[in-house]
């Protein structure tokens, strides 16, 4: 799994207050199994308790 890029990406959106966009914090990776189900590992743990996950960007990094 550390050498395979992920198929998934663990955002946080960590919202803002006044004019400043919210922004989406990367906090993990996900590797999908061959049986469908998911691994997830966490470098960081969202404090509001939300987390997105998504396909990773052509641009985005692979490692977790």
């Amino acid at each position: 799994m550390a050498n395979q890029k992920p198929d998934l990406i663990a955002y946080t959106i960590v919202e803002t207050n006044g004019d400043a966009k919210d922004y989406w914090q990367r906090v993990g990776s996900a590797w999908t199994n061959s049986d469908g189900s998911i691994n997830i590992t966490l470098n960081a743990l969202p404090v509001n308790g939300k987390l997105h996950i998504r396909a990773p960007k052509p641009d985005e990094e692979s490692e977790n």
